[in-house]
């Protein structure tokens, strides 16, 4: 099994500002995302152990960020200037084929459109953009890294820092779905045990599947943050497909 993280640049100095592309840093906003969503890929239980990043600043920046949280030693970091100047299907294909052999857990850090258009050549129906500070993680059911092809990769996870109205919509999304699913259990078994008494109990039910369905939420974290690991219904955001400056 071969796992490659794809992540985009999290949020960079504006164009406006005048500096020349290859320069834009990351913004404190960028940096704090970055950050909080490695921390939600590693307590997913993934590692780190080649990075891959295309030497523009706000790409490296943002590899930095990932290689703290994950204990990569920084100076391992490879850039390769393809990522940013020459970025297809094919060149990035190239780039991933190539990873060490020893190496079950990549990371490829880069730009939009490029990231996009990749992502859903490696996994056939994905057709979401990444929205900047994005990661999706493409599981390979294969032993080299020289095996994978267009369409062999499955989704994991595709993860990205989301605004706090968003965040409190899917949390209460998740709420209603996880209460739903407890209080179908919890009726069903109480239903064998005594029907008549279940009904009367209904009201009850629901209202403690709420409870425990927040508890739950406000404990898994990863769940709130959007992120997808064989979780409920296999769920993945859906952003809308727009331009966005890479």
């Amino acid at each position: 099994m071969k796992v490659l993280h794809i992540v985009r640049h999290a949020h960079a100095v504006s164009r406006k500002q005048g500096l020349p592309d290859f320069e834009r840093p990351l913004i404190k906003k960028g940096v704090k995302a970055a950050r909080d969503v490695a921390r939600r890929l590693k307590k997913s239980g993934f590692s780190a152990d080649h990075l891959v990043s295309s030497p523009a600043n706000r790409a490296i920046e943002t590899a930095r960020v990932f290689s703290k949280e994950f204990g990569f030693p920084v100076k391992k970091i490879e850039l390769q200037q393809s990522v940013y100047s020459d970025a297809d299907n094919a060149s990035l294909l190239t780039l991933v084929r190539n990873v060490p052999a020893s190496s079950s857990n990549a990371f490829l850090f880069g730009h939009d459109p490029s990231f996009s258009d990749f992502t859903g050549y490696l996994i056939k129906g994905f057709e979401e953009s990444m929205p900047k500070g994005a990661v999706v993680t493409v599981a390979f059911d294969c032993e080299s890294w020289s095996d994978i092809g267009p369409g062999t990769g499955q989704l994991r996870l595709f993860d990205y820092p989301m605004r706090k109205s968003e965040r409190a919509r899917r949390f209460k999304s998740l709420r209603r779905e996880v209460a739903d699913l407890l209080t179908s259990a919890m009726n069903e078994k109480l239903e064998g045990l005594d029907a008549r008494a279940a009904k009367k109990a209904e009201k009850y039910t629901r209202k403690v599947s709420r409870r425990v369905a927040e508890r739950f939420l406000r404990s898994a974290r990863h769940l709130q943050a959007g992120t997808t690991k064989g979780g409920l219904e296999q769920q993945h955001h859906e952003p809308a497909r727009q331009a966005m400056e890479v």
